[in-house]
């Protein structure tokens, strides 16, 4: 049995690769969890319209871009005014909204269905998933109530929550369920901030 080089990487050789082979009995016999997913919804979506604002009145006392113009340095390093405004004020006052906006983030947790479930919502919307997309907002509101369970979210619920927070949130959160009943469990998912984290760093000098 050959390995490529990705595996051995990832600490996959021939002969651990046979040492896991599937107790079929042993896992039939254990209990297995099938897959879940957190799903951030962030209850104070209207901050969005505060920070554009603040924004834009960052760019007029600034050149826009991330660095100041040198001829205009006062206007983040110290408390001279524009119009009565600092650059750093309003910046601050951004982190600040910011802040708050990340500081609504509700979780949802989503569990997939066992096959015999799914295969039933798939019977049950067979017609409509024949027509293909665009599939109408009633079939993913299913979808979510058939997948959360914390907190568990019935189709009125899901309706009522679509009605205060708009269809973007609730569309992505349909979608994150859709795919976690097609493709989740399947392979380990990958952690790009984590492996940036870990990476042995070079030592001063070298």
């Amino acid at each position: 049995m050959s390995t490529t080089p990705e595996e051995i990487a990832a600490g996959f050789t021939a002969e651990s690769v046979i040492n896991e082979m599937l107790d079929l009995d042993d896992l039939l016999a254990s209990e297995v969890r099938r897959a879940e997913k957190l799903f951030p919804l962030y209850t104070k979506p209207h901050l969005e319209a505060e920070i554009d604002v603040l924004q834009v009145e960052l760019e007029s006392v600034t050149d826009g871009s991330a660095a100041v113009p040198a001829d205009d340095e006062a206007a983040v390093g110290d408390d001279t005014p524009h119009d009565g405004r600092s650059a750093e004020v309003i910046a601050r006052e951004i982190q600040a909204k910011r802040q708050e906006y990340a500081a609504s983030r509700r979780m949802i947790r989503l569990r997939q269905l066992t096959s015999e479930d799914w295969l039933a919502f798939e019977q049950d919307w067979k017609k409509t998933l024949d027509k293909g997309a665009p599939y109408p907002p009633e079939m993913w509101d299913a979808v979510i109530a058939a997948s959360a369970v914390a907190p568990e979210m019935p189709v009125d619920k899901v309706r009522a929550l679509r009605k205060k927070l708009g269809n973007p949130p609730l569309y992505e959160l349909a979608m994150e369920a859709w795919k976690l009943n097609t493709e989740g469990g399947i392979s380990v998912p990958f952690s790009r901030l984590s492996s940036h984290v870990l990476r042995p760093k070079p030592h001063a000098g070298s």
